[in-house]
This record gives structure tokens, C-alpha cells and sequence, in this order.
């Protein structure tokens, strides 16, 4: 059991007011369910349908450590364009984190089944598409200004409200990588922690360096994936030629049918020094300007047709991954990057173990900065799912590797964790 002397602020829940309903996942931790529950603090009395999160080895104390981590982290986050954390069962095994559960699922999936098919038009629109944006942009520039760097942001790891336009929210969720960043500080990952490869600022894939600037960088590789409908990002490369590719100077190619006047926006996100790609803030309000152009606000299909995105031989059964932390599939049989063999199981049961972590003592910012946008509430709901994404022919997801650096030599860093600084009994 984990002492909460010391935590008092994470909102326990009595576990009889938490009901599993059906399994929707494997999560790093353990399982996730779909569930109901009531009497939770931030909702009152009324039940409400949740995601159910919880730790199943409950003797591993790194992992007792990062659930308590994520705990206190989304505890801190108050914004409409970030999933909140509804409540803990810390008291009772097993230890259960309570989530907002969103009707929309992941945005990933959600793109990819809005794409035009032979005899139907494209279900988005531009104007849509740019509202997924700005939801997006808002709840990175919250998390800016309170010093937090997501690590891992992709359209994968947004979740949305609704399918319909008049309904939907977009929403950050996934904080497994996520950090704290005080000024002057940058954390580094080591050993053998899996990153997203194809989002990674170059500083990233090349020193493990992660900062509000890395996440503009996959902010714009999700803008990209939301313009291309879910195209994935340098889809003719194999994750080993993906970085010398950046290297080189390659970037992602203007999507067809993508604005101009968008895609400079976006392609400002890879600059290749940090210093000169733009702040959240300033990237929020490029996009809000743009947006307010009538010919940015089209409600007519987007795009028009199966030629208007980049990879028009996408499978739109292919499924999204939005759990936490990313690991090795290892197979016997290999296959390309359309990714139609193999899956990919992000659960510690093929997790490497024993990675050391360096907990430092620094205060939480205060959640009551909050960013006031004007953006209706959105609806704890429904039905999100967990799903898998495949492999490429070495081994590794299409998403997620090792980075190496110029000496194939894997980063040897530090996991810089919160100051969590608590006694554990098992």
C-alpha cells in the first residue's frame, strides 16, 4: 500500500465507489477499464463514466513511483484541453488511477476513419481541422507556461469528446514521459527508455535534451499527422533512416491540398535550433490568426478527395496506441513499415527493468495559473479505446525506437522525475 501521508492533496476515492465494467487495454502499469464511478471530488455525488488505470505489480517499487508520479502530475493540470485526474484508490490493492473517459476515443483513430473513401467524401472539414489544432495548441501553451514538457505529444495521445463537430473537445492525455522543466534545467533519458523517433526534435533523438521546444517540434509533426488525416510521418522511411534524414535537413513534405500559409506555420516548428522555433503562445496565435481567415473556416470536405492527402494506400483499420511507455516487440517473422504485421505491446511485461531513476526536490507550480480560454466544458463520457500499432522489419514500432547517436552508442542520461519524495509499503 502507498503512504499518502505526504500527498494529501491527490483526491482518494473509497474504492466501493469505483465499478469495472469491461477491460479496454493494457496500459505500462497494468490493465486499464472502462468503469463507473460516484462521490469522486471533482464531480459530486452523480455517476460518471471513467477510465480505470491500475498498477499491477504492486512489489515493483520503480513503477509504484511513476504511477504515484503520473498521480501528482495530472493532479497539478487544470485546463479544457488536458484530461483530468478524477480521483486515486491508493488505499486498497490494487492501486487504481480514475480518468476522465472520453466518447470520441484517441484522435489518431479518429482521423484516419474520417478519410475519403471511393464513395463517400472526407467527414472533416479545414474549419474542424483547425479547431484540433487550437485545442491542441491551447493545452500545450497551458503546460508551457507552467514549465512542463509532455514528451511524447502526437495524435495518438489527444483524446476527443465527441465525433460530432458541435460536441467535440481535443484533449492532451498520456503523461508517462511527461516532465517538469524549471528554468535552466533539461532532462535526459537513459538507457533504455523507448521514445517516439519520428516526433523527436532533432536535440532529442541526438542528446536525449527535452524542452518546451522539443514539444513544438512534435506539436507540429501532430499538426501534420491532423492536416494528413492521420498519415504517419515519413511513412517511405525505416526508423533508422528517419534521423539522418532530419539531419540532412529533410523535413515533412507539405501535405496536398494543406494552405500555404499553414504549412509555413507548421514547418517553423522544425527549425533546427530550438532558439529559433516559436513558443506555444506565439504558435497559438499564428494558428487562431490564420484561422480567422473565411477561407480558413470552409465547412466543405477536407480534403475533397482520396488524392488530397499524401498516402492514399492508407488502411484506415489500422489502430492507434495511446498507453504510456514503449517497448520492443520482438518477432519472429519481419515485415514493412504499412505496418500490416506484428503488434506492439507497450505493457511492462516486455518491459526492460531495472532502469535507475534521480529524484529531485523542487515545488509543483500552482494549477490555479490557468490559461482562460473560451471553450465549452467538455462531457466525461463514454467509450475510448487502447489499441495496438505495428512494427517495422527491425524490430522495433513504427513509432517508437532507441535513439542512438552519431557513435550507434545507446544516450547514457538521467530520468529526472518529480520530487517524490515518499515512503512505500507493500
Amino acid at each position: 500500500m502507498i503512504n499518502l501521508t505526504l500527498f494529501s492533496d491527490l483526491p482518494e476515492v473509497p474504492r466501493e465507489c469505483v465499478k469495472s465494467i469491461e477491460k479496454i487495454g493494457n496500459g505500462s502499469f497494468g490493465d486499464v477499464f472502462r468503469g463507473d464511478a460516484w462521490n469522486l471530488p471533482m464531480v459530486g455525488t452523480k455517476r460518471v463514466s471513467v477510465a480505470i488505470k491500475t498498477l499491477k505489480d504492486e512489489n515493483n517499487k520503480e513503477n509504484q513511483t511513476k504511477f504515484v508520479k503520473e498521480a501528482i502530475l495530472m493532479n497539478n493540470f487544470d485546463h479544457p484541453n488536458i484530461v483530468k485526474l478524477l480521483g486515486v484508490c491508493f488505499q486498497d490493492v490494487p492501486h487504481l488511477l480514475i480518468i476522465e473517459l472520453m466518447e470520441g476515443g484517441d484522435l489518431l483513430k479518429f482521423l484516419r476513419s474520417c478519410r475519403p473513401m471511393d464513395t463517400a467524401p472526407s467527414q472533416l472539414s479545414l474549419n474542424e481541422i483547425f479547431s484540433i489544432m487550437i485545442d491542441v495548441g491551447r493545452g500545450c501553451a497551458y503546460l508551457e507556461m507552467n514549465k512542463h514538457v509532455h514528451r511524447d505529444l502526437a495524435a495518438r495521445n489527444c483524446l476527443i469528446t465527441s465525433r460530432s463537430s458541435s460536441m467535440r473537445v481535443t484533449k492532451i492525455a498520456d503523461f508517462g514521459l511527461a516532465r517538469h522543466m524549471y528554468i535552466n534545467e533539461y532532462y535526459r533519458v537513459k538507457g533504455e527508455d523507448f521514445l517516439p523517433l519520428r516526433w523527436l526534435a532533432l536535440e532529442s533523438a541526438h542528446e536525449g535534451i527535452f524542452t518546451t521546444k522539443s514539444d513544438v517540434w512534435a506539436y507540429g509533426v501532430l499538426c501534420w499527422e491532423t492536416i494528413t488525416l492521420g498519415d504517419q510521418p515519413y511513412k517511405d522511411k525505416q526508423n533508422s533512416m528517419v534521423l539522418p534524414f532530419l539531419r540532412s535537413g529533410g523535413r515533412l513534405e507539405k501535405p496536398n491540398e494543406c494552405p500555404s500559409e499553414l504549412y509555413e506555420i507548421i514547418s517553423s516548428c522544425w527549425e533546427e535550433n530550438p532558439e529559433n522555433r516559436p513558443s506555444f503562445s506565439k504558435l497559438l496565435e499564428m494558428i487562431e490568426t490564420l484561422h480567422n481567415n473565411p477561407e480558413m473556416r470552409s465547412n466543405h470536405p477536407f480534403p475533397l478527395t482520396q488524392s488530397g492527402y499524401i498516402n492514399n494506400g492508407f488502411d484506415a483499420s489500422q489502430d492507434s496506441n495511446i498507453s504510456q511507455h514503449y517497448h520492443q516487440h520482438h518477432r519472429n517473422q519481419s515485415n514493412d513499415l504499412t505496418g500490416n504485421n506484428g503488434r506492439f505491446d507497450k505493457s511492462d511485461n516486455i518491459k526492460h527493468s531495472g532502469l535507475p531513476s534521480h529524484l529531485r526536490s523542487r515545488n509543483i507550480p500552482n494549477s490555479s495559473n490557468v490559461f482562460s480560454f473560451d471553450r465549452p466544458d467538455s462531457s466525461i463520457s463514454a467509450n475510448t479505446e487502447i489499441t495496438t500499432i505495428s512494427g517495422d522489419n527491425l524490430g522495433f514500432s513504427d513509432d517508437y525506437e532507441i535513439p542512438r547517436n552519431s557513435n550507434n552508442q545507446t544516450l547514457s542520461s538521467i530520468i529526472s522525475f518529480y520530487a517524490i519524495i515518499f515512503t512505500m509499503t507493500v
